[in-house]
């Protein structure tokens, strides 16, 4: 099995793209330009077994760099991986631990042009930045709150400051039922000391210790100066300030689907073992209804990516969530831009430019970090 793959494509006229049959988006979106994010790969990194530098596992996130480059932040092996634009080895640094430079688990990585990286870790509540593209730690910080943990970065502020969101821990027994998790979000000056309170939210839903199989997710990011979050179950997004002033709500235009076409469209796209679970779930207390938006991304012109849920790859039992589909993207004022058809199986996690770069896993279950042309109408 081939560990590298680099292929070098020209322009690709795409009639259509097989995606996940996630509803087409409608509203003030339905007469937009759609792009394309190409079939064809033009960086492939991955394989089964052999050299370890290419061995991937629970690739948690992937960005794209300046020079076409990309960094890989590995949960298996708690690593970030770094990668030229001809797929070699730029830098590996990490592995598990609590000490300078070392990671319990990498959820999220920022790139800061020309050759920083930013990573999260929300086991040890930290932010590690390394410089000269992964190959030195310059610094890791600490942020704290007095009731969770701050386990999701929304990004960072003009001023330098940094918006995190937390389930919110409250002292005594669990409700009965389906239940929201309470949650905070907060500003947080460089050196990780908490500065305010900016929103409340909710997030995913529980059921018993587990989610229930249509959970929302807890959605947010950092937009220029402004906190966007929410839980997706709305075609609507809210917006923070820094200073924790309201703006108006973000319409996204993104379709409804009702909670029995949800478990319809699921019930037809499993296999045997999941329609007995299906069977068993079925009659559980659930939501009342289905999310709207799955993800939320910003790419490096601050234009956000909302993906529209489909059962079919963003319920929380399925292995391959959040691949393929079908994306709107949005001036960070809220003005529509494009529709986005994503290739099935394709896990988007990142767009620079001309470029994507996200993460696809073949028959055998093999991670492979890809980049991809974003193919774009004229004139946008």
């Amino acid at each position: 099995l081939a560990r590298v793959r680099l292929v070098v494509v020209g322009t690709v006229t795409v009639g259509s793209t097989a995606c996940t049959g996630a509803p087409e988006t409608g509203g003030s979106s339905a007469a937009l330009p759609t792009w394309q994010v190409s079939p064809a790969v033009t960086l492939s990194i991955g394989e089964l077994e052999g050299d370890e530098a290419y061995v991937l596992s629970r690739v948690n996130d992937v960005v794209l760099l300046d020079d076409g480059g990309v960094a890989v932040a590995d949960g298996g092996s708690s690593t970030i991986r770094v990668y030229g634009p001809d797929a070699s080895v730029r830098a590996i640094s990490g592995g598990p631990g609590e000490g300078p430079g070392e990671y319990e688990w990498i959820n999220d990585l920022t790139y800061r042009p020309p050759d920083t990286l930013v990573a999260h870790d929300p086991m040890l509540t930290r932010l590690t930045t390394l410089s000269d593209h992964g190959a030195r730690v310059a610094s890791t910080t600490t942020f704290r709150v007095d009731d969770g943990w701050a386990e999701i970065y929304l990004g960072r502020f003009p001023d330098g400051s940094h918006a995190f969101a937390w389930i919110r821990q409250a002292d005594g027994p669990r409700p009965d039922g389906a239940r929201a998790d309470p949650m905070g979000i907060g500003r947080f000056a460089a050196d990780g000391t908490y500065l305010a309170n900016l929103a409340d939210d909710v997030g995913m839903r529980r059921l018993g210790p587990g989610r229930t199989p249509f959970s929302p997710d807890f959605l947010c990011r950092v937009v220029g100066n402004t906190a966007v979050h929410g839980d997706g179950l709305l075609p609507r997004l809210r917006r923070t300030g820094m200073s924790g002033e309201a703006a108006e709500p973000l319409d996204v235009g993104l379709p409804s689907s009702t909670l029995d076409a949800a478990w319809e469209a699921y019930r037809a796209d499993a296999d045997s073992g999941s329609l007995a679970r299906f069977a068993e779930i079925r009659g559980a207390p659930v939501l009342d209804s289905v999310p709207v938006v799955a993800d939320l991304l910003v790419d490096d012109v601050d234009r956000m990516w909302l993906k529209a849920f489909d059962p079919r790859t963003d319920s929380h039992w399925r292995l391959r969530r959040r691949t393929g589909g079908s994306w709107l993207v949005l001036e960070a004022d809220g003005t529509p831009v494009a529709r986005v058809a994503v290739p099935e199986g394709f896990r988007l996690t990142d767009v620079r430019g001309d470029a994507v770069a996200g993460v696809s896993r073949d028959e055998l279950g093999v991670e492979r970090v890809e980049v991809r042309a974003l193919q774009r109408s004229r004139g946008r």
